[in-house]
This record gives C-alpha cells, structure tokens and sequence, in this order.
C-alpha cells in the first residue's frame, strides 16, 4: 500500500494537471441559463490528466444544476469523481463511483461510464484489490477505437499490474507505446513515460528510469503545470540515486529547487527537503543536511501521513549518528518502535532504513537489536540480488529500452521527415507564391506599358524599348518614323464627336495590320504614332514607311458616311545604324521636323 502512496507522490502514476487545458471551462458563468452541454465538453479531462481545483470547482456548482438532465447528471458526476481521486479523496470519489456504476440509467458505452470503470479499477489498485484487473481490462476492452485516453490509461493499468509475466509484460508496454507513438499526444505520450520509468523503477533499474522520466519532463513541458513538472522530476532524481549517479541526482535536484522558488506549496517544499535530505547525506554533507532538516522541520510535523513524517526522522537520525548524539538516537529508535505497523511494513523492506537502523543500534550497544535489523537487511537484499541477477529479467527490460530506442528512432526519422517536408512546401508555397507575384508584378507593369485607348504600348514603354534595341546588323539600319495626325479632329467630327477613341483605335489596327512581328509600334502623343522598323534595309523602310502613310490615309474607306474620310498624316524618319542611346534628342529632333512641316502646310 505504501509503495503505492510513494509512487503516486513522486512518480505521478495517475495524472498530472495540464496548465491551462480547461481554461475555457473554468471562464463559465455557471447558471441554468447557460449552456451544460458545451461546458460539458470543454471541461472534460482526460483520464491521464488532471482537472484543475478551479474546474473541479465548477463541476460542483454544475451539479446543482436544476436544468440538469440524468445524462448530464451523470456525465458531470464521473468528472467530479476524477477530481476527487486526483485529490486524494478517494474514499468519498469511491461512493460516487459506485452509485454511476449502479444506475440503471446510465449508458454502458458513453465515454463518461467507461471513464467511471477506469477510476473505480484505480482506486482498487490502490488498494491492491485484485478486482482492479477485471476493471481495468473492461475498461480497456470496451474504450478500444471510441475513447483513446481511457483505452490508454486502462491498458497501463492492466499491463503494469494485473501481468505477472514479465516476458508479456515488456510486451505489452512496447505496444503500448506504439500506440502513444501513433496518437500525436504529447501529454499521452508523457503519461507512458511515466509509467514506462515506473516500470523500470520496479526493476531496480534507477538510470532506465531516469531517462524516461526526463523524457516525460522535456515532452510535458509545454503543458504540463510547474508542480507536476516538480513531481517528474522527482522521479529522475529517484532513480538516479537509485542508479548511485550523484552528479546526474545534483544536476537534477538544481533543477527542481530552481523550479520550485516559484511554486513552494507544502507538497512541493516537502518533497525538495526530501530530496536535498537524501542527497547531502549520500554526499556526507552534514552540514548542509543539518541545515535542510531545520526548514524541513516545520513542513513534516504538519504532514500526517506516517511515512512521511517517517522520513524526517530518518534523516534527524543520520545526522545524530554523524554527531554521536547517544539521546537523539535513543529518542529515534523509541518513537521507531512505537510507529504504526502500515508504516513499518514499508520501512523494513528498505534497506537504506533498515542500514540506517543497523548503525543505531551498533552505537547505541543494542546487539540483540542489531543482529534483528541486520538479518531483516540481509533479507531485503538478497531479494534485491535476486531480482537484478535474473538474466530473463534482465534481457526482457534491455528488450523493453531496446523497443523504446527503436520506436524514438524511428520517430526522430519520422520528424525529421515531416520537417523535411514542411520545409519542402513552404519552398514550394514561396516560390509558387513569388512567380505568382512576378507574373502579377509583369502584368501590372505591362498594363502600365500600354494605352488604354488603342492598346499599343504608350510613350513611356515604348522609348524604354528604344533605348534598349540592339545595333542593327550591317548594312541595315533601324528605321525609325513619327506619324503626326493633321486631321485628327476633321476626322473625329466627321464620324461623330464622341469617337475619339474609335478614330484612334481603327487607326492603331491600320498600323498594326502593316507592321511586323518584331517592329516597335506605340502611340506617341495624343495624335502621333510611332513605328521603329528593326534591323532593315534603309531602302525597303522608306518605301515602308510611304506604304504605312498610304495605309493610314485609307483608314476609314470601308466606313459608310454621305462624306469622303481621308486620314492626312504626315511623317518624319530616322535612320540609326547604331543603338538608340541618345534617343530623347533624336525624337526632340524628329518632333521639330513634324512641326517646321506643320508651319509649312
């Protein structure tokens, strides 16, 4: 029994409250107006977590609840008997539990009943009632693919109490942590390793331990509360003292007391003096130790639980028999012999107690009493012996951390595979992001580029063209000409004053039907053009350009009007054998040459 009462203080075995997880429920409003169902669901816990005193407290006020129906009822009762076992409460969560399991009216498959099965299988394993295996298997059996956190709860609870083979044992454990392994639940994954470490603990393999601890420590982290953080920690610093690692048992216990300055309630402040206690005395540091037992003082005699308080004088006792102080180690092995049996039948299955009471009674002279406690020593490790030299026993755990190294290898590769692909889809969103943009950004600038009116590309983008033409090959040239419009507006009235746009886009498409593929054709000013023949023979572009002149003239022939429309245009040309570099003042000099022309006519 007290081995269980130790296992739950330092190791965590049921749950551990997650920081933060019912925070939604806690922010209700309880009243009969509000909505049960809904805080129903944010307020469930699941079985290897821990509700919050917070939340445990709004359940009770649910339950008074007159809207409340027997469904609902029921559902909030097994969470209130959750709280309760979490609490320590287990008597009171065991009459609840028994009324839930009884009625009639309860659904045998709701994840609520299944949940009950679980608790009350608990409290029985508490107490070593074998009957904890019958429940623990139903529960097991009936959440399998409905409800994971009570089919995983139930399936430790099964394989780590009710299997006394150690073969199916570690058998069972590795596919349990398969199982945690395939549900992506960092706090069902904690939880395993919380009862893989237990498991190893129960083996006398301290280091084994240790490390699953720590690992249930750095992957509870994000959601586990600092008190129960505190609480795995324990369990590292356990079994490293187990495994004689003081320097690893040092660098564990810093951690905790770091922690704990910002917690520090009497559970926690007992269990660093607890540890501190332990260390400084393997350590030989009586003067530290003597210093811990000073604070320690206070929280112990408020403790009521004999084991505990059994602890501080344990300690009280190693530093008196480092003093030679003759009354305080008679005073010790008085109060000793007067301690509860539940507390002796714990004590004399340790041999660090049963050693210490060896060295009392040696200094004290009591041969009689020390030849008891030495045979009760003798015993206690020959059993020891005996479990860490049975060689099936042995190869079954290496098996056992020998699965768990494979399945964490086999999940590092698994991450680093999704983080490989992770980083593979973002490169691709970014990239197809990016030539999203550039085509965006292209057809923004093209847009820009062009006229809206004809849809030749404007002054602006059609000079950057220019200037960016390559040198014509020899004895070609790149032949460039200005279209002036003189008519324009006889043109416009003649076909109407508001098609402006139709006059200059019919003549646009006069230009564009002429022109090659490769020909630089744009829209100049408001009633000019502007044709840059590539890389051509000066000849041929001048009988061009006289052909587009014609071109244009003919613009409007086919259009039906009592009037002749004739486009008049007139022309200035320019013959570059080289690139366009000073291109703004060969167009300042085409335009002058439009306008002497203009003066002219």
């Amino acid at each position: 029994m007290f081995k269980k009462v130790l296992v739950c203080t330092f190791a965590a075995l049921y749950a551990l409250p997650i920081a933060n997880a019912q925070q939604a429920a806690e922010d209700f409003k309880i009243s009969d107006n509000m909505n049960i169902s809904d805080f129903i669901e944010k307020a469930y816990t699941p079985t290897f977590d821990c509700p919050t005193a917070a939340l445990n407290d709004k359940v009770d006020s649910a339950l008074e609840l007159a809207s409340l129906t027997p469904a609902q009822a029921l559902q909030l009762t097994s969470m209130k008997s959750h709280g309760l076992i979490c609490a320590g409460q287990h008597p009171i969560a065991e009459g609840l539990l028994q009324r839930l399991l009884a009625n009639e009216n309860a659904d045998r498959s709701a994840h609520y009943y299944l949940s009950a099965i679980f608790q009350y299988g608990f409290i029985y394993d508490l107490k070593e009632n074998p009957e904890r295996c019958d429940y623990f298997m139903l529960a097991r059996d009936s959440a399998k693919g409905k409800y994971p956190d009570v089919h995983l709860s139930a399936s430790l609870g099964f394989t780590t109490e009710c299997i006394s083979d150690l073969s199916e044992q570690v058998y069972g454990l590795s596919q349990i942590l398969e199982m945690t392994t395939d549900m992506d639940d960092p706090a069902a994954l904690a939880h395993t390793y919380n009862r893989v470490a237990q498991f190893y603990s129960s083996h006398n393999r301290g280091r084994l331990a240790a490390a699953q601890y720590l690992k249930a420590y750095e992957t509870g982290k994000g959601f586990y509360t600092q008190d129960n953080l505190l609480s795995i920690l324990g369990g590292v610093i356990t079994g490293y003292t187990g495994a004689g690692d003081l320097p690893a048992v040092k660098a564990a216990l810093d951690k905790f007391v770091a922690l704990n300055k910002d917690i520090q309630t009497p559970r926690t402040q007992y269990l660093q003096y607890y540890f501190e206690a332990r260390y400084y005395t393997s350590v030989e540091d009586f003067k530290k130790l003597e210093e811990i037992l000073i604070n320690w003082k206070d929280v112990a005699e408020k403790d009521t639980n004999p084991v505990y308080q059994g602890f501080y004088r344990w300690y009280t006792a190693a530093l008196c028999l480092n003093k030679e102080d003759m009354a305080c180690l008679e005073s010790f092995i008085e109060v000793e012999n007067k301690a509860p049996d539940t507390y002796l039948k714990y004590a004399n299955t340790s041999s660090q107690y049963l050693e210490l009471i060896i060295k009392v009674q040696l200094v004290l002279g009591n041969r009689m009493a020390t030849e008891e406690a030495f045979a009760a020593y003798v015993k206690v490790m020959k059993r020891q012996k005996r479990k860490l030299e049975d060689n099936s026993a042995i190869l079954d755990v290496i098996r056992l951390n020998d699965k768990i190294i494979n399945l964490e290898s086999s999940l590092a590769e698994q991450e680093e595979k999704r983080s490989k692909m992770i980083w593979i889809l973002m490169f691709v969103v970014i990239l197809v992001l990016l030539i999203a943009l550039w085509f965006l950004r292209r057809k923004y600038i093209e847009s820009k580029s062009y006229d809206s009116a004809t849809g030749l590309l404007n002054n602006t983008a059609v000079i950057n063209k220019l200037m960016h033409l390559p040198k014509p090959s020899q004895k070609c040239t790149n032949a460039l000409a200005i279209f002036d419009i003189a008519n324009f507006m006889e043109v416009n009235l003649t076909l109407g004053s508001t098609k402006s746009d139709f006059v200059l886009l019919q003549i646009a498409n006069t230009l564009k039907k002429i022109t090659r593929s490769s020909d630089l054709l744009g829209r100049f000013g408001p009633e000019q053009f502007i044709l840059c023949l590539v890389d051509i023979e000066e000849d041929a572009a001048q009988a061009f350009f006289e052909r587009a002149k014609e071109a244009l003239t003919n613009t409007f022939a086919d259009q039906n009007s009592q009037y002749a429309i004739n486009v008049d245009s007139s022309m200035s040309i320019f013959y570059s054998t080289e690139t366009f570099t000073d291109i703004d003042e060969i167009l300042k000099n085409m335009l002058l040459s439009l306008s002497m022309k203009a003066d002219q006519a």
